[in-house]
Formats: C-alpha cells, sequence, structure tokens
C-alpha cells in the first residue's frame, strides 16, 4: 500500500481532528486561505503531496474519522484551550494508520498552535526516537507573559503573583530537547498580537540548545498578512520547506552511505 506524508496542523481552538487528504500544509488559522487562480486546495495538495491533520479544528469532511477527537473531547472534558498534553494522542493514533509513512510526520501552527508546534516537536516515540521529522510555526508564542494578558491570566494567573504556572508552560526547556529535527520559524517584524520578542527570545534558547532551525521574517508586516501575495508567498514557503523535509527522509544516512560505497 502507497505511504503518505502527514502533518499535524495544530491551533488553540477545541474541536475534532481528522485526516484531510488532497489539501496542502496551509496555515490551520481562521479565515479563507488563498491560492493561485484556477487552483483547487486538492489540486495544490495533490501537487505537493502533503495530506496535513488539523489537531483543534473542525474537519467536517470525514466525521467517522478515527481520529475525530482524539486530540481534543475526549481527552480535555469542559471549556478551555488545546494544551500540550492533548495533540500527542491525536499523533500516535495517526502514526497506526497502514497508510501514513512514519518516517515522514511533521508538525505545524500559528499563534498558540505556533506554541503547541514548538513545545510537542521534541516529542519521542515508543522507540525514543522523535515522532516528528521537522516542524514549522508561524509567529509562535513562546512566553505567555509577553502575551495578552486576558488569555494568559484566565489560564495561568495573575503574574508576579504566582509564577509557576508561567515558568512551567515557557517553551526554553522544550526546545533544548531538539536534535537533528528541522524547525522552521517565521515571523512578522511589525506582529502587533504576538510580538516579534517572542521569537528573539526563542532563537536565543535554540541557539543555546544547538538546534538545527531557520528563520524568515517578514519585515514591517503585521500578524494577519492581509496581503494576498504575502499569504501566498508565506504558503508557499511553509509547503516548500515540509516538501524538503520529506523529501530528505529518502536520503540515507551518511554511515549507512559509505559503507555501501566500501562494499562496491
Amino acid at each position: 500500500m502507497e505511504t503518505q506524508e502527514a502533518a499535524l496542523s495544530v491551533t488553540g481552538v477545541r474541536a475534532s481532528v481528522g485526516p484531510r487528504p488532497g489539501s496542502a500544509a496551509v496555515p490551520a488559522a481562521p479565515g479563507p486561505q488563498p491560492r493561485p487562480a484556477g487552483q483547487s486546495a486538492g489540486d495544490r495538495g495533490r501537487a505537493q503531496g502533503v495530506a496535513p491533520f488539523s489537531c483543534g479544528r473542525p474537519t467536517l469532511e470525514h466525521p467517522a474519522s478515527p481520529l475525530a477527537g482524539v486530540c481534543a473531547e475526549d481527552t480535555a472534558p469542559g471549556p478551555g484551550p488545546v494544551t500540550p498534553e492533548h495533540c500527542p494522542p491525536a499523533g500516535r493514533t495517526m502514526l497506526r494508520e497502514q497508510y501514513i509513512d512514519k518516517t515522514r510526520v511533521a508538525v505545524f501552527g500559528k499563534d498558540y498552535g505556533g506554541y503547541l508546534s514548538t513545545y510537542i516537536l521534541p516529542a519521542k516515540g515508543e522507540d525514543q526516537g522523535p515522532v516528528f521529522a521537522c516542524g514549522a510555526a508561524v509567529s509562535p508564542i513562546t512566553d505567555f507573559k509577553l502575551y495578552a494578558s486576558a488569555f494568559s491570566e484566565r489560564y495561568l494567573g495573575l503574574h508576579g503573583l504566582d509564577n509557576r504556572a508561567y515558568e512551567m508552560t515557557k517553551v526554553a526547556h522544550r526546545v533544548s530537547a531538539l536534535g537533528e529535527q528541522q524547525f522552521l520559524i517565521i515571523h512578522a517584524t511589525a506582529d502587533e498580537k504576538v510580538h516579534f520578542q517572542h521569537t528573539a527570545e526563542l532563537i536565543s534558547q535554540l541557539i543555546s540548545g544547538k538546534a538545527n532551525y531557520s528563520l524568515q521574517i517578514y519585515p514591517d508586516e503585521s500578524h494577519y498578512f492581509h496581503s494576498a501575495p504575502l499569504q501566498q508567498h508565506l504558503h508557499r514557503a511553509v509547503i516548500s520547506f515540509f516538501v524538503e523535509c520529506f523529501r530528505a527522509q529518502d536520503q540515507p544516512p551518511a554511515a549507512a552511505a559509505r559503507e555501501d560505497e566500501e562494499e562496491d
């Protein structure tokens, strides 16, 4: 049976999850997703060969999917945002599907989804190997004391009185566990919702942890990328990143390649 690449797309909205075959790994964010004229989302996904699974975003095309509810209702009763503990079950369930190539699984998100993606990217599987080959985050939240207090204080309490929750939710202690996984960070320098300081601090932590990362910035652009050409550029960058990441899995490790050469 032919296997298929998959990208686990995460957001901060509680809903069900399910496979979305034939669509591209584009930002899981509210609002319409632009695409080239005359090309459907399915055409674009088939051309790239990337099929995302959405964690925390409603997927109505497959209500009977075995993934439905794994990341949301079944693991997080009651109101509230999806947390890092809710998405690994979706990933593990996805990996049990026989049509998924376990060497080509990635994670992606924006805003709070970017926080979740960054947080779970170092996750290990049952064999202690990385679950995700790579990950991408757009405007990721990295420290909730820098984020909107109306959101942060609702779930983490008033900063300054008890900072333990804020310290525990930082991604600093997670990114230090990143190995050779590829990690793409995208951020607009004039982002008014998730300030660029989040990414600046994340980069400092990645450098300290000797992590493998790439940074793409959009100078003087706001959080929402109102320009259609900019949105298309963003989507192409993310899709190209995943395509290259999945293609790299076809390359044999350097040691194995040397052994093959010696045998010849």
